[in-house]
């Protein structure tokens, strides 16, 4: 996706690479609480095109591997727990 690598589970992505960065799907509390401690972080694949499932992943934090493997344990926790994603039939 976006020429980019990207996670899926049950066909919901939610962790991935974007230019020299990451983006997560995470809970909102887990979101609002990386927000609170980084400040806003939003995904914005298109310049005005702002992501609101997905944050960015603060540069702190791509630092440190074991907080970045918590993050996508987060991730990934959150996403098991959405429904599955149907697929789309052929237009």
């Amino acid at each position: 996706m976006f020429g980019y690598p990207v996670a899926f589970v049950h066909g919901n992505m939610f962790a991935g690479l974007f230019g020299d960065g990451m983006f997560v799907r995470l809970a909102p509390s887990v979101r609002m609480a990386l927000e609170s401690l980084h400040g806003p972080l939003p995904f914005e694949p298109m310049a005005g095109r702002q992501s609101k499932t997905y944050t960015r992943v603060p540069d702190a934090v791509l630092a440190d591997e074991a907080a970045i493997a918590d993050l996508l344990a987060g991730a990934l926790t959150f996403a098991v727990a959405l429904p599955p994603k149907e697929k789309r039939g052929k237009r």
